[in-house]
């Protein structure tokens, strides 16, 4: 259900606020309760009720907290009730289908046509392109395993000697070892020796400026082989040793030899931006009442 309520898009936008049903109109998915049972009513929308019993339900069904809860209740209502203004509306000797044939019913026949990967403004593709151009236009990229001991202008003199003596007792403790695996680095990161004293192993993938600074990066560059192991180099942030274990080469992809794989990656989450933005406007084309907490 997550993934077809995702491509609920401007269709119930005749639902109007606050209209009211008569005693025929009552829709069959309003829960009904044996006489004296007290389930109390947290919600309503339009007409529909929602049930503090409902809410838990719903967490039973896999909503992380009752407010999560609550909000997936009055969405799915908000949608049935549009399907019904919409003329989904039939009755029949056998009685209506149940809400959720409704809605489905209205996102393959209305929705599903318009949100496919094609249906995707490539103006909306090129905002991606350009929030992650360093995924396809960038140098080469050097993936090493590192050790850090940090610094930065804020830290206070006698931190600042504190470290520099670390950078230069590991640099010393390095020189000593044959050991050239990134593993090494990982278990000299653990040593309470060394970790104790601040010394932190990372991997990361580094270009000419980043994500660490071009001091560092030049050097970095520099590897090309496993176990190639740069000096200790030392920027405004800190000191850093890097070991080699692998590399990606420069690469430079235009927008329009990008576009496949930008509307593959990003269909999921536009289809889910349609749905939300839908939600935003029928929640304010109908009356929706919160009597008190989820639960």
């Amino acid at each position: 259900m997550r993934a077809g309520r995702a491509a609920i898009v401007g269709l119930f936008l005749s639902c109007s606020r606050g209209q009211h049903l008569g005693p025929d109109d009552v829709p069959p998915w309003v829960p009904q309760r044996p006489a004296g049972q007290v389930d109390e009513v947290v919600a309503r929308v339009g007409d529909v009720p929602i049930f503090a019993s409902e809410i838990r339900s719903q967490m039973m069904a896999g909503a992380a907290n009752p407010q999560i809860a609550l909000d997936e209740l009055v969405q799915f209502h908000l949608l049935a009730e549009g399907a019904r203004a919409a003329g989904l509306w039939e009755r029949s000797v056998l009685g209506p289908p149940p809400k959720e044939i409704w809605v489905q019913r209205l996102i393959e026949n209305n929705l599903e046509a318009h949100l496919a990967k094609r249906d995707i403004p490539d103006g909306e593709l090129r905002k991606v392109y350009e929030q992650f151009k360093d995924e396809f236009v960038h140098p080469r990229l050097v993936d090493v395993a590192l050790l850090a001991v940090y610094t930065g202008v804020r830290m206070k003199p006698e931190a600042q000697a504190r470290s520099r003596q670390t950078a230069a007792d590991l640099k010393a403790f390095l020189e000593t070892r044959t050991n050239r695996s990134k593993e090494d680095f990982l278990a000299i990161a653990e040593e309470p020796v060394w970790k104790d004293r601040k010394v932190q192993f990372t991997r990361l993938v580094q270009g000419a400026d980043k994500p660490l600074s071009a001091k560092v990066g030049a050097q970095i560059a520099k590897l090309n082989a496993p176990g190639d192991t740069t000096p200790m180099v030392e920027d405004e942030t800190g000191f850093y040793v890097a070991r080699y274990i692998g590399q990606f080469p420069a690469k430079d992809r235009s927008f329009e030899d990008a576009r496949t794989e930008l509307r593959d990656g990003y269909h999921t989450h536009w289809r889910e931006e349609r749905f939300a933005a839908f939600a935003r406007e029928i929640s304010g084309r109908h009356e929706i009442r919160f009597l008190r907490g989820p639960l």
